[in-house]
């Protein structure tokens, strides 16, 4: 199998993912490197049925490889879905959206679901004041919803509290989000 870069999520994210599609669990990975229809063949074989694809990088730029690898994980016959990784600094999340969502539909790429990656990198990108981070996170998901897109947050706990606080938000986001959960990938979707 080629080489690629993955995080294997199982039931929590998953189930919930393909819910609407009747599957109660899956496997499925979150790809932020160039990936060929082979590697998605390969891990199709091994159970994966989705895949999340970066389509926006958090320095605030599309990702090159993101229509290629979609192209490649819908030839495999897996179900794909896009992630945008938010560039917090630059600030203007509708022009963020509307520069990504651009860029999808100029490469027509398949996907089911834009999925927000709300996360800390290494040098720390969100700002320390949650008020900030968080009219931030309502821009990208009020101009997602403007864009009749379906929407979807990953993150964790040991992620989201420092970035925004204990904010919930519309209730209809994140009530429950992280009940019981420590350090686990979860899913958070507005109505």
């Amino acid at each position: 199998m080629a080489r690629f870069s993955v995080v294997f999520f199982v039931a929590l994210l998953a189930g919930t993912v393909l819910h609407h599609q009747g599957v109660q669990a899956a496997n499925g990975v979150d790809i932020s490197d160039p990936t060929s229809k082979s590697t998605f063949e390969c891990m199709k074989k091994s159970g994966v049925t989705f895949a999340i694809i970066r389509c926006w990088q958090s320095n605030g730029v599309v990702d090159a490889n993101c229509p290629a690898t979609a192209a490649a994980a819908n030839e495999a016959g897996l179900i794909v879905e896009l992630y945008m990784y938010p560039d917090a600094p630059r600030g203007n999340p509708a022009a963020q959206v509307d520069s990504f969502m651009a860029y999808v539909r100029q490469h027509n790429i398949r996907y089911g679901r834009v999925w927000l990656d709300i996360e800390y990198t290494y040098g720390g990108f969100w700002s320390s004041n949650h008020g900030t981070n968080q009219a931030f996170f309502g821009g990208l998901i009020a101009e997602l919803r403007k864009q009749g897109q379906t929407i979807g947050v990953y993150t964790s706990a040991s992620q989201w509290e420092p970035i925004m606080g204990r904010f919930v938000g519309q209730k209809s986001v994140l009530t429950g989000a992280f009940s019981g959960m420590s350090n686990s990938f979860k899913e958070i979707f507005p109505d």
